[in-house]
């Protein structure tokens, strides 16, 4: 059975405690084709977590009151007090005005680029991958492959929650004392519960959610005043996307849309463009179909989504599709 590289084996390398197998695995995994996009995100994501340099404000604080209390070194060799006047003449209090404004300047750029490490927890899934995720507060996320999930550090503490997403994920929301709401931020979308089981997919422009049990309200910034509000109820599935003014509602099986966390891909009466888009999302690939008419042929069925291979050759066995790998794309005729 091929040996599969996963993101254990990838964080035990980045930490330097891979085992010489394992090390082996990685250069040989590297080879593949898309691995290495693969490889960095799994870094840049790692990097996120584990910052190599924080700076230690109240060390760097007393060591400049030090500096300003110091003594000075006549010519004699005598160690003298600096006179407290010194620090108030014209040519020292520039000099010390100038350190300390280039402090606070350091200060400043380090809180602005550093201040989503600082704050924030990042989870980021690569092409190919999903990630489950156990919050502070007890809720549990499953992020889809493509996708990213910023959670504040202090998610458990505060008395308002809120989690911002890009690409898609299922949400089990842990019920809080005092009805305290949680709030996913999706695109131009706000979901916010109390105790419930939704999926979120924010992709291409397009928020859809899908409710399972419990209830949540949305909101939009891309409604009219007078119809910024939609309460769902189990079963149902709402979609807006940029260029729409209001929410579109329909009843839907939920188990459909939350099947990927079963690495299986549900269609049903679903365009093949819509599938295509959907393997394109999750593996980082580009398909292209070449004939409009095979494009709006409507799918129905269940694939397994574990691997692009055999996703690609079930599809074109279940649904008689002639499909192709050409370099980089992949063509559906």
């Amino acid at each position: 059975m091929k040996e599969v590289v996963t993101e254990r084996i990838l964080n035990a390398y980045f930490e330097n405690r891979a085992t010489p197998h394992e090390k082996v695995m990685i250069k040989k995994w590297l080879q593949e084709e898309g691995s290495e996009e693969i490889f960095y995100q799994h870094l840049a994501a790692w990097e996120a977590k584990h910052l190599q340099y924080t700076p230690n404000e109240d060390k760097a604080n007393a060591t400049f009151r030090r500096f300003l209390d110091s003594e000075t070194v006549d010519r004699s060799g005598q160690r003298q007090q600096r006179p407290a006047r010194k620090l108030f003449s014209k040519t020292p209090y520039l000099r010390y005005t100038g350190i300390a404004a280039s402090i606070l300047i350091f200060m400043s750029f380090a809180v602005y680029f550093f201040s989503d490490q600082i704050f924030y927890d990042t989870y980021v899934t690569a092409y190919g991958m999903t990630k489950n995720i156990l919050l502070e507060d007890g809720s549990e996320v499953t992020l889809n492959a493509n996708s990213t999930l910023k959670v504040p550090k202090s998610l458990g503490t505060t008395q308002f929650r809120e989690v911002w997403l890009e690409g898609e994920g299922f949400f089990s929301i842990a019920k809080k004392p005092n009805h305290v709401r949680f709030l996913v931020h999706a695109n131009n979308v706000d979901v916010e519960v109390l105790g419930t089981k939704f999926n979120v997919n924010n992709r291409r422009g397009n928020t859809e959610v899908v409710l399972s049990e419990g209830s949540v309200r949305l909101t939009s910034d891309l409604h009219a005043k007078d119809d910024a509000v939609l309460y769902m109820k189990p079963g149902d599935m709402v979609s807006i996307s940029q260029k729409d003014t209001i929410f579109k509602r329909k009843v839907v099986a939920p188990e459909r849309y939350s099947a990927w966390q079963s690495n299986k891909l549900v269609f049903e009466d679903t365009p093949l463009y819509e599938v295509a888009q959907k393997i394109e999302d999750y593996y980082g690939v580009q398909i292209v179909i070449q004939d409009k008419a095979i494009a709006d042929r409507q799918l129905t069925g269940t694939l397994p989504n574990n691997d692009l291979g055999i996703v690609l050759k079930s599809l074109s066995a279940s649904h008689n599709l002639d499909i192709h790998r050409e370099e980089n794309q992949i063509i559906f005729r």
